[in-house]
């Protein structure tokens, strides 16, 4: 079939037209993840417990995405909310994207928030802690907290993001470094970190369970493949969404909410997260 340069053009205006639209809604419109966990350890009383993960906001503009987070908590009713990095942008320093958006969810359960390294790449670090402070967002810098439900109780480690050192290794030693002089109590312990390549570190220092973000999901998914990169790494990245168990500690990827260098996604929604104690 000839098609005429006219109707070449119609088709090629359609088929960019059919494109944004694809890309706009892999941006834009919120998938729910789901996992159940099962410990030994937990307290009776936390069976049935529920924790919302939000990762990687990146000043998220979207007023959309922002409505279905909001939309989606409210049904879920989760019993605390964990932040794990990346709230802000080196590149979108506006703090008052992710400081609105989170004093319109902290009526629906405690906050518990960690920096990523995004955080610590801007000169606003400070001032974003400190609002997040006081609108009600327990912020964790390498402390402890307590999270008590009827007569148990679990504890809460967020680790602060060790960007500012050189490399992986100087990373991973000084991760180390900041767990031997926290030790971890006995019970069940949950960690806030927002890198999932340090996985090892974590599982050395007894933690049970863990949230992280950082990998965006690999950005770009494959079928059948996976995400295809992912920072700290690399290409086709091994912890980049999803429940990851290991010998003695399970650990939460979630793919993120925002965008930050590359400003777009493919088969790779943004994505809350929910873990239900059993």
């Amino acid at each position: 079939m000839n098609y005429s340069p006219k109707n070449k053009s119609v088709l090629k205006i359609l088929g960019f037209s059919v494109l944004c639209g694809v890309l706009y809604y892999q941006n834009t419109a919120l998938q729910e993840g789901v996992h159940i966990i099962k410990s030994e350890k937990l307290p009776l009383s936390f069976k049935g417990f529920k924790i919302a993960h939000i990762s990687d906001f990146h000043n998220c503009s979207s007023r959309l995405l922002q409505k279905q987070i909001v939309e989606s908590l409210e049904e879920n009713k989760p019993d605390i909310i964990v932040i794990t990095g990346d709230s802000i942008d080196k590149r979108r320093t506006n703090i008052y994207e992710s400081l609105a958006f989170f004093a319109h969810i902290r009526h629906i359960a405690p906050m518990y928030l960690v920096t990523g390294n995004h955080e610590h790449k801007t000169t606003v670090k400070e001032k974003f802690l400190t609002a997040a402070r006081k609108i009600g967002v327990n912020v964790l810098e390498n402390e402890f907290a307590h999270i008590e439900h009827d007569d148990g109780k679990v504890t809460i480690f967020g680790l602060d993001d060790p960007f500012r050192f050189e490399n992986d290794e100087s990373e991973k030693e000084r991760v180390d470094e900041i767990f031997s002089e926290n030790q971890i109590e006995n019970g069940f312990n949950i960690l806030l970190a927002h890198r999932p390549e340090l996985y090892e570190v974590y599982e050395k220092h007894g933690f049970d369970l863990v949230f992280s973000g950082h990998a965006h999901g690999g950005q770009m998914r494959i079928p059948f493949v996976g995400g295809v990169i992912a920072p700290h790494q690399g290409f086709f990245p091994k912890y980049s969404e999803g429940l990851h168990e290991f010998e003695s500690m399970k650990m939460i990827v979630s793919r993120g909410l925002g965008n930050s260098i590359i400003p777009f996604r493919i088969n790779n929604r943004p994505e809350i997260v929910y873990v239900i104690s059993d």
